[in-house]
């Protein structure tokens, strides 16, 4: 359903603070950063981050323009996503190559944005919203975004089982090179020493507002003003979830009705204030949630301020 989209934050219990410095295999801890010291040495390549069409932090269009949910300020934006990701593929490229690996590469990252830059989905939280949008896609998102194609050094045997620490037979590989190799591999390395942060408390308080504040008596009372609308325009819709229904989603592009009923959607939308409305009651639900949970949303928001620290700082130091 739109607005409940959940984005590919992946989920991990804890936080764990970065190395600070290059301690080698035996000692215990993984070699996950570089010096601090940049003289020393050259710093090495980093992973490839693509930064194009990236959602903006807060909707710069149409009628949910500027539109920030109070629980918002506890949700891993996309940028933050992508620079979790960067300092794990910075990690687990350090650690291939401590294993001869040198050729070794991650996957581009942000090579597809999502249409939002949190899981609130703002611009389709209360479905179409979008003017332009509208006029010119119909009811089908814009497309961003490009496809990957995975690097070609993952098709080398060897590499693979240093990476997944695991021999083709099935057995575990603890050693290559004469040097122990991680739990689980390098991929385990990256886990233990940069966990990604879990969005779970988060979200299910998000769907919770987002389900509540459709039956709070302002919001359908506005559904109704925008269904008679459309109900003028000749949409037979009782709600704007209604709407999915009256257009063939597995085209490529609109049709002209297609265009047409998504104009009429977001005009109507206009006309009764139904997201102004929306926005106003669901903050306020949100708001008393924030204040029920507030403890463990700060306890998450602290383990979250944690990591990004800590990718942000394995991050600086590669080109």
């Amino acid at each position: 359903m739109i607005g409940m989209r959940r984005t590919l934050y992946a989920v991990a219990a804890v936080s764990v603070s970065l190395l600070a410095g290059c301690g080698g295999q035996e000692s215990g801890r993984p070699d996950a950063v570089v010096p601090e010291r940049a003289g020393e040495q050259a710093r090495p390549q980093g992973a490839t981050v693509v930064q194009e069409d990236w959602p903006p932090a807060v909707p710069a269009s149409g009628l949910t323009k500027g539109m920030v949910l109070p629980l918002e300020k506890y949700m891993v934006t996309y940028a933050e996503e992508m620079a979790v990701q960067e300092a794990r593929d910075n990690i687990e490229l350090l650690c291939m190559r401590r294993f001869g690996f040198s050729d070794w590469a991650t996957e581009p990252i942000g090579t597809s944005p999502p249409p939002a830059s949190t899981a609130a989905n703002m611009p389709r939280r209360y479905g179409l919203t979008d003017l332009a949008v509208a006029r010119q896609y119909g009811q089908h998102p814009p497309e961003t975004g490009s496809e990957s194609t995975p690097p070609a050094s993952r098709e080398d045997p060897a590499a693979l089982a240093v990476y997944e620490g695991v021999k083709k037979d099935g057995t575990e590989l603890k050693s290559y090179n004469d040097r122990t190799v991680p739990e689980d591999g390098c991929l385990g390395e990256v886990q233990k020493t940069l966990p990604n942060i879990d969005p779970t408390l988060v979200e299910e308080l998000n769907a919770r507002s987002f389900t509540e504040s459709q039956g709070v008596p302002a919001v359908r009372e506005a559904m109704d003003v925008w269904s008679s609308c459309m109900n003028v325009r000749g949409f037979d819709v009782a709600s704007v979830w209604d709407v999915e229904n009256l257009y063939d989603e597995t085209t490529t592009s609109a049709s002209q009705d297609e265009i047409r009923l998504a104009v009429a959607e977001v005009e109507c939308k206009q006309q009764s204030d139904l997201v102004g409305v929306w926005f106003r009651e669901e903050s306020a639900i949100q708001e008393r949630l924030i204040t029920e949970n507030k403890e463990p949303l700060e306890l998450a928001q602290t383990i979250r301020q944690e990591a990004l620290t800590d990718a942000r700082k394995v991050n600086a130091r590669f080109n």
